[in-house]
């Protein structure tokens, strides 16, 4: 495929950096890179400290650029002053609140970024893993409550407005893009899922592993609490006397709470079965993982999406999770799996370890859940959803269309076979013809009914091929009997669309008007770069449903041309 970004420039933490997000930035730009569609990719990086340096992680394809000192007031303008001398195509900010700086003046200033690099004209997408929203301050260690919390969050709303002068902004939780919307009314804030990292060779637990590894990994002292697992410990000891358990702690302390690790050091050094790892490189990280038997979250509150949850999946282990509700979310929504536990209560948890290791089955069920999860939603494929947004960025041109025609695809369809998948779902594949003022037009239609997920379309390019059907406009999926559609089925309209515009052609989606199927699209965001198209109400019953025949085709193509010529697209993209 011919490139169609030959420069895109990222702002990221990179390691060896150890400034948060650097590992999801090293997963995140390399995919990019495997893209055929991107020429030169640069990352704007933080400056190392003297004697360090990128080399390591260097690789063919990805210039590094450290250029912005963290913790520094200038950083901003550092970067503004860098761009000036790149010719870039877009850039692509990878942030959250805490990216610039651990003080309050540098973390806050870093983040004018963004709208910096927006007046200098180019497309800015930035993608935001955490909002202020829904942060309680002191439990990141930034405030104490009382009035200094008020005051914080204060200038948190007014850095996001700041955030929001991007031409789009992605968050990765979709109650995040409701409030974002809802908060500052606009219409850029967009879903973009967190994605999970490359998948290793997966390495099978045995059923009873002669030691149970619990780790724990993270920056802590603040909402990551290392007490709970150290705390269940001695309960699991007591109630599981001939079973071996080690737990791990790997990371290190979160920037506001130093000396946290150091205090938990001196009080566990007696106990040979508590490992603390201190800081793990990038290269490290799958040993530490695939020699873990539960990934433990000893989380007090949530900031956004957790990279340990893809990283679980990723190497297909169980996780025991506490049950809030915006971690919950996000396992519901991505298809991942757990064990819960009482939040901050180490009875609970060292029960909700029992469960799994009293079944295995259960266990393992956990395992191949999350590694499929993780297979289903790679950033890869995350790669696909930006492209999508920055040529309709870059082009002003909606690359999906919305339909709302009744309950049918126009009455000359052509059913041509059907098949039935897994569970309640089905497939009805057949074209369509109509003629506008292009003349005669043909349309691929796949009807689905059930659930929409993670393989609900076959390969893309034998279902065409097996259609045998000239077709001058596209594909119509109707998915008026879709009963649901998650997170994972959103990535499979993008895939479907990003292949149709390999082959110059269009997706229309038919779905009911006000449907929970239209709501969720909405929602997600992927309405800015969606077309939707009007047309006149019909009753449903009045549409025949019977198979075109050869003798009806003109009256039928021209009843066809009434349903459809009214169509009218609306601005996309608006804010």
């Amino acid at each position: 495929m011919k490139e169609s970004l030959p420069h895109i420039v990222f702002v990221s933490p990179y390691p060896p950096s150890m400034v948060t997000l650097n590992e999801y930035g090293y997963h995140f730009i390399r995919a990019f890179r495997r893209s055929p569609e991107i020429g030169k990719i640069t990352v704007l990086c933080p400056q190392l400290p003297k004697g360090a340096s990128y080399e390591t992680y260097a690789e063919e394809g990805i210039e590094l650029l450290p250029c912005w000192d963290f913790n520094s007031v200038l950083a901003a303008f550092q970067i503004k002053r860098q761009m000036r001398k790149l010719e870039a195509d877009a850039v692509i900010f990878n942030l959250q609140f805490m990216t610039f700086g651990e003080g309050k003046v540098p973390a806050a200033l870093g983040l004018l970024a963004p709208w910096l690099c927006r007046r200098q004209g180019l497309p800015v997408i930035t993608l935001l893993h955490n909002i202020t929203e829904t942060v309680k301050l002191e439990n990141i260690g930034l405030s104490k409550g009382g009035l200094a919390a008020k005051l914080m969050l204060q200038i948190g709303r007014v850095l996001t407005r700041f955030i929001l002068k991007s031409d789009l902004v992605g968050l990765t939780i979709s109650q995040y893009v409701g409030i974002i919307r809802q908060a500052y009314k606009v219409k850029h804030a967009v879903l973009l899922p967190h994605g999970s990292f490359d998948l290793p060779e997966r390495i099978q637990l045995p059923d009873d592993p002669d030691t149970y590894n619990l780790l724990a990994f993270g920056k802590f002292g603040t909402y990551k609490k290392a007490e709970v697992l150290l705390e269940a410990l001695p309960i699991l000891r007591q109630r599981y006397p001939h079973k071996q358990f080690r737990v791990t702690i790997a990371g290190t302390d979160n920037p506001n709470v130093k000396g946290y690790i150091d205090r938990l050091q001196i009080q566990y050094r007696h106990d040979p079965d508590v490992v603390f790892t201190g800081y793990v490189p990038e290269e490290e990280v799958a040993a530490l993982f695939q020699s873990a038997t539960l990934i433990v979250f000893p989380y007090t509150a949530t900031t956004g999406s957790s990279g340990i949850l893809h990283q679980a999946g990723s190497y297909a282990r169980a996780c025991v999770l506490p049950n809030m509700d915006d971690l919950a979310r996000v396992v519901e929504e991505e298809g991942y799996a757990g064990e819960y536990f009482e939040t901050a209560n180490p009875a609970s948890l060292a029960a909700a370890i029992g469960r799994l290791l009293e079944n295995p089955d259960k266990r393992q069920d956990i395992e191949e859940a999350n590694y499929r999860a993780a297979a289903a939603l790679s950033m890869d494929d995350l790669v696909n959803w930006y492209l999508a947004y920055l040529q309709s960025l870059q082009t002003k041109a909606p690359g999906l269309e919305v339909s709302f025609m009744g309950k049918s695809i126009p009455e000359q369809f052509t059913p041509i076979r059907q098949s039935h998948a897994a569970g309640n779902r089905a497939l009805t594949i057949g074209h369509a013809q109509w003629s506008d003022a292009k003349g005669l037009q043909t349309w691929h239609v796949l009807r689905i009914s059930g659930a929409f997920s993670a393989g609900s379309i076959p390969d893309f390019k034998t279902l065409f091929d097996d259609l045998k059907t000239p077709v001058s406009g596209g594909l119509y999926l109707d998915m008026h009997e879709v009963e649901r559609i998650d997170l994972l089925g959103l990535n499979e309209l993008i895939r479907l669309h990003r292949y149709l515009e390999s082959q110059h052609r269009k997706l229309r989606i038919l779905c009911a008007e006000k449907s929970d199927l239209y709501q969720w699209l909405q929602d997600s965001g992927l309405t800015y770069f969606l077309r939707i198209a009007r047309t006149d109400h019909h009753d449903a019953a009045e549409i025949p449903n019977e198979k075109h025949t050869q003798g009806k085709q003109e009256e039928r193509i021209q009843a066809g041309t009434e349903y459809v010529k009214n169509i009218v697209p609306n601005e996309a993209g608006s804010r």
